[in-house]
């Protein structure tokens, strides 16, 4: 169930903001359709590039969005600060206290019915990747001597990238294992 409610969604007006697009592979500073929301009393601003969208659409992407990000696990969203959306057909992505989407991709992950999954994956990497970074202040030594030590991935990406992706490819499996078993084919 999401606890994201249309109603509390309110339109700040456009301003200038700094936003990553992965159709440039870099940061921007943009005009950008700003949308303030809460979600399990956390505060999120949702960024949406005013450049791909006018204020009606602007507001569609988003609410069609955050109502997804609303089922997210609380702990999922405890580094969320904000949201950017753009056009494109290009991953979305998590880091930087974001969550970054492309609409055109985010279609196609609709119809594939895997939007959720995508979310735990890039918003594990915005919430927990600090802790799990082995280059942290925080380390989360347990987990990377257990990587090191058995050599199994979740997903062969993970196994391709365990520093940066077995996190993020873990933690869908296990959400899905704990809170969603009769889901699980």
């Amino acid at each position: 169930i999401s606890l994201f409610f249309e109603n509390d969604m309110i339109y700040l007006g456009e301003m200038f903001r700094t936003m990553y697009d992965n159709r440039i592979n870099n940061f921007k500073r943009i005009r950008a359709h700003i949308f303030d929301i809460t979600i399990r009393n956390k505060q999120i601003e949702v960024q949406v590039n005013s450049n791909d969208f006018n204020k009606e659409d602007a507001s569609i992407q988003a609410k069609r969005y955050l109502k997804y990000i609303g089922k997210l696990p609380e702990i999922l969203l405890t580094k969320v600060d904000t949201v950017w959306i753009h056009k494109g057909n290009n991953f979305w992505g998590g880091g930087n206290n974001n969550l970054l989407i492309h609409t055109d991709k985010g279609e196609q992950y609709i119809q594939d019915n895997i939007v959720e999954e995508i979310l735990l994956h890039e918003a594990t990497h915005t919430s927990l990747d600090e802790a799990w970074n082995p280059d942290s202040p925080i380390k989360m030594q347990d987990w990377l001597e257990a990587m090191n030590k058995d050599n199994i991935f979740a997903t062969p990406y993970a196994k391709d990238y365990p520093e940066r992706e077995d996190l993020a490819e873990t933690f869908p499996i296990y959400y899905a294992i704990r809170f969603k078993r009769d889901n699980l084919i």
